[in-house]
């Protein structure tokens, strides 16, 4: 066996559907925790959620090229489908309530292309319903052929299709339970070094024994050979195979970079950026705060401005930093985590993301600090007396999807790193400090400060973006040799 290369996808938030009771709990959960699995049974996986048809269609074609001849290929869905005249089709987020077989993805046109890619093994998993569940236009397209793309096996003998339920019946969840019910019993058994027919009938017997659902699923194989999850890459083979540019494009885009500090010594503040993949196409940023003031920084914002509008989430740890109780140091651990980002649908993503990261605080200064510091260099004579909040050009620009890079070199203050498919461009931009409040004693100051950091993210993260761009020179080079 050459490598282990699997899709993940789990479509939850469904944007036509309209109805509440429609809305699935678990799709990421799911998608989640069977990436977690089958990364540690070390496959490459490709972990995405809320694909709309073209995503799930570019997710395939990417993720088909990388397989090949000895490959064991896994394809898992998680989300809303429905089987109609023997075809299983895949719900992508942007399909509405109608029969419109043409809003969708079958699953024969996946295994069709895995199976092109001579493929040792291909493994589909369609963890949805495979009964209609909107019955709004039960007659629309009746007229139109169906895509010819129904499950085909190849002359191999080398597939096998494991469906969470019956034909005609529905995958159910149990919200009392942390995951969808087929996939909550999978999960107990997909490590296991066993055949896989064998994990796959304990799975569906375990399923079909739950007291509270009426749910049976069923799988169909026509493998010959003793297939195992946990089977070893030959790495002689796996050298073979890619010796070209694939397992750099994979590690690239893949590979969440390093943590990232920037020390602003000039306010005795240090900011460090980590940043985790929570799926090929979700970005998770933590900030942490390090405080080298002998004064605590109050009333806490944060907020990250972007360049396009991809959904951002954001989560507030603590909205106060004390003092750091030890030397100034880039240790993880002398750092107060104040909040974290995360940033969605970033398979949207075709140029580079240009992002500001602007913290504002309060603080109470003794007012001989002040005094320290004149005589005054020009950039802290600005800092010093701009009354008015400084609004970074990215706070306007936004509304038009637009920015002037040059526009923002506006300071010397710049450090540029690259790291596994992320560049950093960190700069502080401006910073003002307003006018003076009464505190509790004539010698504290409460002063306003605003800080702006740059971060550049590159279109080649994540995965999917960088592929798409990459699958399309494969393809030319590939028409070319022919």
């Amino acid at each position: 066996m050459s490598d282990k290369v699997a899709l993940v996808i789990g479509n939850r938030y469904y944007n036509k559907l309209g109805y509440e009771e429609n809305q699935l709990l678990y799709p990421h959960r799911d998608a989640y925790d069977i990436t977690a699995a089958l990364q540690e049974l070390n496959f490459k996986v490709l972990s995405l959620v809320d694909l709309t048809l073209k995503e799930m269609r570019t997710a395939m074609l990417a993720f088909c090229k990388l397989l090949g001849d000895g490959v064991f290929a896994v394809f898992y869905f998680a989300g809303h489908g429905y089987e109609e005249q023997g075809e299983n089709y895949l719900m992508p987020v942007d399909a509405s309530n109608s029969s419109n077989i043409f809003e969708y993805i079958a699953a024969g046109e996946i295994l069709q292309e895995m199976q092109l890619s001579k493929t040792v093994l291909n493994l589909l998993i369609i963890d949805a319903c495979r009964v209609r569940k909107f019955d709004n236009n039960k007659n629309e397209n009746t007229d139109k052929p169906a895509p010819s793309c129904l499950l085909r096996r190849g002359n191999v003998g080398n597939t096998i299709i494991a469906y969470s339920c019956s034909s005609q019946s529905r995958a159910w969840e149990n919200p009392y339970q942390q995951n969808g019910v087929y996939a909550n019993e999978l999960l107990k058994h997909i490590k296991q070094d066993r055949r896989i027919e064998h994990i796959l009938l304990d799975v569906n017997g375990a399923v079909d024994e739950n007291p509270f659902v009426e749910q049976r699923p069923v799988f169909e194989s026509d493998t010959i050979q003793d297939c195992r999850l946990t089977c070893e890459i030959d790495s002689e083979k796996n050298r073979w195979l890619y010796n070209d540019n694939k397992t750099h494009a994979w590690w690239t885009a893949m590979n969440a970079p390093e943590p990232t500090t920037y020390s602003k010594s000039d306010y005795n503040l240090a900011i460090q950026f980590t940043y985790k993949r929570v799926f090929s196409n979700i970005l998770e940023i933590e900030v942490a705060l390090q405080n080298n003031n002998p004064f605590a920084l109050m009333e806490l914002n944060i907020d990250l401005l972007m360049t396009t509008e991809l959904e951002k989430q954001q989560q507030v740890i603590t909205n106060t930093v004390e003092p750091s109780p030890s030397q100034p140091s880039n240790s993880h651990e002398n750092f107060c985590r104040v909040c974290h980002f995360r940033i969605r649908d970033l398979q949207k993503l075709q140029e580079c993301l240009l992002m500001v990261l602007q913290i504002q605080y309060v603080t109470n200064e003794p007012s001989s600090c002040l005094a320290q510091n004149t005589p005054m260099s020009p950039q802290m004579s600005a800092l010093r007396y701009n009354k008015s909040s400084p609004q970074h050009p990215l706070a306007t620009s936004c509304k038009d999807n637009c920015l002037d890079i040059a526009s923002l070199s506006t300071s010397s203050n710049s450090l540029v790193s690259t790291a596994s498919g992320l560049t950093l461009q960190q700069q502080t931009l401006c910073g003002s400090r307003g006018s003076q409040r009464h505190g509790s004693t004539s010698s504290l100051l409460a002063l306003r400060t605003t800080h702006n950091i740059e971060l550049k993210l590159n279109a080649n993260y994540p995965l999917v973006s960088y592929f798409l761009k990459e699958f399309k020179e494969w393809i030319q080079h590939d028409s070319h040799n022919k």
